[in-house]
């Protein structure tokens, strides 16, 4: 009678040492996942801005070919983001202030400084106000003196490029991606003739985080028309689509995932995500200009319902 509850209490430990592991396990799996949900949110674009490099590009420009230059924009853009590239679907506006100089006549540095108001669609989440993320803009114009000679202007435009983000922002959302960096170089040609112009753009846009690092290509075309001085209009298109991403691992580590990173949506090799821009400017003397455009996807696959920009540029 007394050897029976041996075997049952050794029955019992084991259960309990078995019953242990599963909680550690399920303990792991579920940290892993929270984790991964919590440094993860946000697709390709910058955390606080909801459009891709390619438009944020678009909107620096200011009406004007992408050259090295020397100016100063006020730049105020507004956007109605979706849950595709993120988890936080919200409407978002930033106004920036990009000084750019030109210490050479085919070389330009330029700083934009950011902030940004974000009104997330989340039941009971108030609106957040802080500063975005620096970013630097690099332009090489190869023999830029002919560029200022007599018939100039009806010429064409090389230009060569470097945009650049860094993690300085203070505005942070509900589920957070941490620290961005991303590096997007650039091509440029730009056309002019006595009474419309037109430019096109190629992009490779880099974009890392903790969740990993996202490759992708963009290219926009565009077309301006003087329709009577000082006035212009200007519509185009932009493309942008996801070439590869390197996922990082829970335990360390990264692979290459052909699906995108851990909760973006339909961010898979090959998503392509198309947009149409239409846009407006004024030359207000020879240093001055103003401008506005308005941005609509026409594909599936989008960042954004509907954005758009006004700007006011001095170069001197």
């Amino acid at each position: 009678m007394s050897d029976p509850p041996r075997p049952r209490a050794r029955r019992a430990s084991g259960t309990s040492a078995r019953s242990a592991r599963a909680r550690r396990r399920i303990a792991l799996h579920l940290g892993v996942a929270l984790g991964a949900l919590a440094t993860s949110a946000h697709g390709h674009h910058s955390p606080g801005h909801s459009a891709s490099e390619g438009i944020r590009t678009l909107y620096t420009l200011g009406m004007r070919a992408p050259q090295a230059t020397q100016r100063v924009l006020l730049l105020t853009e507004a956007a109605r983001a979706t849950s595709e590239p993120s988890l936080n679907p919200a409407t978002i506006y930033t106004t920036s202030v990009l000084v750019s100089l030109r210490p050479l006549p085919w070389f330009s540095a330029g700083v934009q400084a950011p902030v940004t108001l974000i009104d997330e669609q989340a039941p009971g989440v108030a609106s957040k106000f802080g500063y975005g993320d620096t970013r630097l803009e690099l332009r090489l114009t190869p023999h830029a003196e002919r560029h200022t000679e007599p018939g100039a202007e009806r010429g064409g435009v090389l230009t060569f490029g470097l945009n650049a983000s860094f993690p300085t922002r203070t505005v942070r959302f509900e589920v957070d991606p941490g620290p961005l960096w991303s590096w997007s170089p650039l091509v440029a040609y730009a056309r002019s003739y006595e009474a419309w112009s037109w430019q096109a753009m190629v992009l490779a846009p880099i974009e890392h985080r903790r969740a990993g690092t996202a490759f992708e290509a963009t290219a926009a075309l565009l077309f301006d028309y003087r329709l009577l001085d000082p006035w212009t209009v200007s519509a185009g298109s932009v493309v942008d689509v996801r070439l590869a991403s390197l996922c990082a691992l829970p335990r360390g580590g990264s692979e290459w995932c052909a699906e995108g990173r851990s909760t973006e949506r339909f961010r898979g090799n090959g998503s392509t995500r198309a947009y149409l821009t239409a846009g407006s400017g004024v030359v207000l003397g020879e240093a001055w200009t103003a401008s506005l455009s308005v941005q609509v996807p026409v594909t599936a696959r989008r960042d954004f319902d509907v954005a758009g920009g006004v700007g006011v540029e001095a170069r001197f």
